[in-house]
């Protein structure tokens, strides 16, 4: 090294190594987090009774509670001892908090879903596979001659005898599904059936209870002359041997026999009712459809999507589904609807059927006759000879009458690319374009006949 003159010659120290920055402190809350979740399963593996589950689903909040305490727990000791606080939230914190409040919110959901609709309970015990378990009780109430009675729970099947007695006697079978037998019976203890009356009515109603997982089957027998009311909102209907009026609401099977009064049922899903001295009104979303023997009038308003038969009955009959409308002033004989089929036999008293997507047999009808198809054949035998309008309009499907051969009426015939024929010698057939058309008088003349065909036959024939 140089020297400089004048300038005093001295050796610098080293500069010092810098010193480590302080570590920035990690968060308690995955620690504490952890310590809870084991506790509580541990504690679930030695109390029996603890329902970890439901403490979960009531109180999941708490672990964001958890949360901030620890945050302001890191925070304070970071002040004390200098080091830098921690994150106010580390990326496994803020995906903690999205899946907390995903978990929080579709509990929430399944809970207000639960509270409305029970059968949703039953379904996710299902899916979870909680065991199902049955329990019994039976209540019993003394009652006054002719009192209207009612039945309303909300989801259960109910089966009502009717017989020689002044006393309602119920049999409850409690269906309860729980993570072990001791929690479905603690849920189904919570749940039951009372009996009360209530403006002169006495009321079969399900008492609060557990509604979420507990199904209530209800076997009840009750006086025979009783006025009845029965609702289920989910589960069938069967009512036996009533002296009164039945008024069902199902949402479920219904199954009615031996009521000597007037029926009004609705219905979600199969329709039975057998022998009715009243008049018959059903309404819902059917299934499968069967009434018979009944000593009124049948009204059916179904969105019909199964077999339908209607039989014997007394008066005027009306059947409404999405694609079928059929009237008749009687029906000692039946009307069946099946697999593309629809049959009438023995409707004496003027018969309307609007319908399509069917073959149609209408046999030993008579009175007015009106019948409107389309894409199915129609053919309509009348053993006697007509006495009033017979109207029958098919597109895109064949035409078949027959008629005895001493029959007198006035006939006008149209097909439209398709043949006409008759067993009539008095009628002729004349072609215009691609129509054919017949007009004339049989005999003497009488009622009215008008056939209409488009791209198939038509032909009038003469019956045996």
């Amino acid at each position: 090294m140089s020297e400089i003159p004048g300038q005093p010659i001295f050796n610098a120290p080293p500069a010092p190594a810098p010193s480590p920055a302080p570590q920035r402190r990690l968060s308690i809350f995955s620690g504490v987090l952890w310590i809870v979740i084991g506790g509580l399963l541990l504690a679930n593996n030695l109390v029996a009774n603890l329902r970890i589950w439901d403490l979960f689903w009531n109180y999941w909040p708490v672990l964001l509670i958890l949360l901030g305490v620890a945050k302001l727990f890191d925070h304070f000791a970071s002040q004390r001892s200098g080091a830098p606080p921690a994150r106010l939230l580390s990326g496994g914190e803020i995906f903690l908090i999205i899946l907390l409040l995903i978990v929080g919110g579709s509990i929430a959901g399944i809970r207000e879903a639960t509270d409305h609709d029970p059968e949703i309970g039953e379904r996710l015990g299902r899916i979870f596979d909680f065991p199902e378990y049955q329990f019994s009780e039976e209540i019993s109430r003394e009652t006054a001659a002719g009192r209207p009675i009612r039945i309303d729970i909300p989801r259960g099947s109910i089966t009502v005898v009717a017989e020689e007695t002044n006393q309602i006697r119920v049999v409850v079978t409690k269906r309860a599904r729980g993570t072990n037998e001791e929690r479905a019976k603690e849920r189904a203890r919570e749940s039951g059936v009372e009996i009360v009356e209530m403006d002169n009515t006495y009321i079969i109603r399900r008492k609060t209870g557990a509604e979420t997982y507990v199904r209530l089957d209800l076997e009840i027998r009750l006086p025979r002359k009783t006025m009845l009311t029965v609702r289920t909102a989910r589960g069938s209907a069967n009512i036996h041997g009533l002296e009164g009026d039945l008024k069902v609401d199902a949402n479920g099977n219904v199954e009615i026999r031996d009521v000597k009064g007037n029926v009004e049922a609705k219905v979600d899903g199969d329709a039975l009712i057998i022998g009715a001295s009243g008049d018959v009104r059903v309404d819902g979303d059917c299934r499968h459809i069967e009434i018979a023997d009944v000593t009124g009038g049948a009204a059916i308003r179904c969105g019909f999507r199964g077999r339908a038969t209607l039989r014997n009955i007394a008066k005027h009959v009306y059947f409404k589904s999405v694609r079928t409308e059929f009237q008749a002033g009687t029906l000692p004989g039946r009307m069946v609807i099946g697999e593309g089929d629809l049959e009438v036999s023995d409707a004496p008293k003027d018969v309307t059927l609007i319908t399509q997507h069917y073959d149609i047999l209408l046999d030993n009808v008579a009175g007015q006759i009106r019948v409107e198809n389309r894409n199915g054949d129609v053919e309509v035998r009348m053993p006697k000879a007509p006495t009033a309008e017979i109207s029958i309009t098919n597109q895109r499907g064949g035409i078949d009458l027959v008629l005895p051969s001493n029959s007198a009426f006035e006939v006008s015939a149209t097909s439209d690319r398709g043949d006409l024929e008759t067993d009539f010698d008095s009628l002729t057939v004349n072609e215009r374009n691609r129509e054919k058309r017949m007009e004339g008088k049989v005999g003497a003349g009488g009622p009215k006949i008008r056939l209409s065909s488009t791209y198939d036959d038509v032909r009038l024939r003469k019956g045996t």
